[in-house]
């Protein structure tokens, strides 16, 4: 992996962790462009690390509340979310090492669909409900579906909160929130697989830091711009872009 490729497999990761595409489906989709086969796992771990501390960051005075009072509302609903998200994981967990090209451009074409029609749905009517326990936990379903490479976290979640009709600041706020123990579940999950696995440890720090800053900007980058699209109901010209992404899927991974 030489400095540019790290540079772009950074940019993809910060720019899709947040934006409804689906980070997992384009790291696989670049890794395979360019030929990477061996020393991912080390290297995606540092891409994690850098989107969860952008995502702490920017939602540091949420968080520190939360810590401060774990049994509040806010945190009882962040509790429900998690249910069901670690449970179809784990069910998940299984079919994801069989995954193929297909499957992954059939999973970009899924998530596009999803984010038209909660589009609609959100579009329909004025009057908003605040969040409850029963949206906490079907967005949280959401999450769990999107385990599979292709299939946006961000899109799911965000999809399930504005079709449920709920307000659109408190959705993707919620939904940001809810991403912060699954990009950490997620690090954990790279970092055994890492002990595990037989691929030996090895990386060259200047591409490395190259990839952890350029995820660490591009995260912040798409975070923002992810919470203006949430509010303004923009989802459609994602969906048009996963189209397009489908289509190289199909003709670059077989």
């Amino acid at each position: 992996m030489n400095t540019l490729q790290s540079f772009f497999l950074g940019m993809a990761q910060g720019l899709t962790e947040f934006l409804p595409v689906s980070s997992s489906g384009h790291l696989t989709l670049l890794q395979k462009i360019f030929g990477i086969e061996t020393g991912t796992i080390f290297f995606n771990l540092f891409l994690h690390l850098a989107t969860l501390i952008v995502v702490v960051f920017v939602y540091r005075k949420q968080v520190i509340d939360l810590i401060k009072h774990p049994f509040s509302f806010k945190a009882r609903m962040l509790y429900v979310a998690c249910i069901p998200t670690v449970i179809l994981a784990l069910i998940f967990r299984n079919m994801l090492e069989n995954i193929s090209g297909v499957f992954l451009g059939f999973a970009f074409l899924f998530t596009a669909i999803i984010l038209l029609v909660s589009q609609s749905i959100a579009s329909r009517k004025h009057y908003m409900f605040e969040l409850n326990f029963k949206t906490a936990f079907l967005m949280g379903v959401a999450q769990g579906v999107a385990v599979f490479p292709g299939i946006s976290r961000s899109g799911m979640t965000l999809a399930m909160g504005l079709s449920l009709k709920k307000q659109r600041d408190e959705v993707a706020d919620f939904s940001f929130l809810m991403s912060i123990p699954v990009i950490l579940g997620g690090f954990v999950l790279e970092l055994i697989k890492l002990f595990k696995t037989e691929e030996p440890i090895y990386f060259e720090i200047v591409p490395m830091l190259v990839g952890f800053v350029s995820a660490l900007v591009f995260g912040f980058i798409s975070l923002k711009l992810a919470l203006r699209c949430v509010k303004k109901l923009k989802l459609g010209y994602f969906s048009l872009y996963l189209v397009i992404v489908s289509i190289l899927t199909f003709v670059f991974i077989k």
